[in-house]
């Protein structure tokens, strides 16, 4: 038989969705289990327990987590006990429901029907996943990125940071210069180096960067030419 449908509750401030069903099983409250040739041979051992979160609606998943084995506990006469689990590391703002399904000697139920429709709260936004390099010269580059869902709140500005973390040994004014013991004076290899400076950031509203194609892009200037930078936006 299988379960019906659980019970969700928000638990620890938002943070963690409680799971709660009822073993599907026909009892005794003396006896417990009641063997039943026609509809239940076996007692339920363990569930499976499968929590769907969707954004922006409630159709468009995005976030699924599948349970491993949750045991059935007992009372000292067979008598089923309640069922819950918790589960942690929710997105923010996101529409939840869960389904279970029972296991025992005989084989594995159907999924239960779905709980109700539980809304997780707001949550800080998603980090951005796509930040691409689209122009480089010797002393900028121009960035471009998404903007991430926002989980419940606007997203109203970014922060776009670098650091040179790396420079071309040799490199003077922009020109190859090998040391003499290299056989082709204008290769130049990368080494890794510690540099003062070289790092900077920009706080930088919609408006201010967003572009015509519906993405968003920042420039970085006067940078050191022959280096590496490392770059992130949040």
């Amino acid at each position: 038989r299988r379960p019906a449908p659980p019970t969700l509750k928000l638990v620890k401030g938002g943070k963690e969705l409680s799971v709660m069903w009822t073993c599907p099983e026909r009892i005794d409250k003396q006896t417990g289990f009641i063997y039943d040739e026609a509809s239940q041979t076996h007692p339920i051992q363990t569930y499976r327990v499968q929590l769907i979160g969707c954004y922006p609606d409630v159709d468009a998943v995005d976030h699924f987590v599948e349970s491993g084995e949750v045991p059935q506990l007992r009372d000292p006469r067979s008598r089923p006990k309640e069922n819950t689990m918790n589960v942690g590391d929710l997105r923010g703002w996101r529409y939840y429901r869960a389904f279970v399904q029972a296991f025992s000697e005989a084989g594995a139920s159907g999924w239960s029907l779905p709980s109700a429709v539980v809304r997780s709260p707001a949550n800080v936004p998603d980090a951005v996943m796509d930040l691409e390099l689209i122009r480089a010269t010797p002393s900028t580059l121009l960035f471009e990125w998404s903007c991430p869902p926002g989980n419940g709140e606007a997203v109203t500005h970014f922060l776009l940071g670098w650091s040179e973390h790396e420079v071309l040994r040799g490199w003077n004014g922009g020109s190859p210069a090998a040391p003499p013991e290299m056989e082709d004076e204008g290769s130049a290899e990368p080494e890794s180096a510690s540099i003062e400076g070289g790092s900077g950031h920009k706080r930088l509203a919609l408006h201010e960067c967003e572009h015509e194609t519906g993405r968003f892009r920042c420039e970085i200037e006067s940078l050191q030419p022959a280096s590496h930078y490392l770059a992130r936006v949040r």
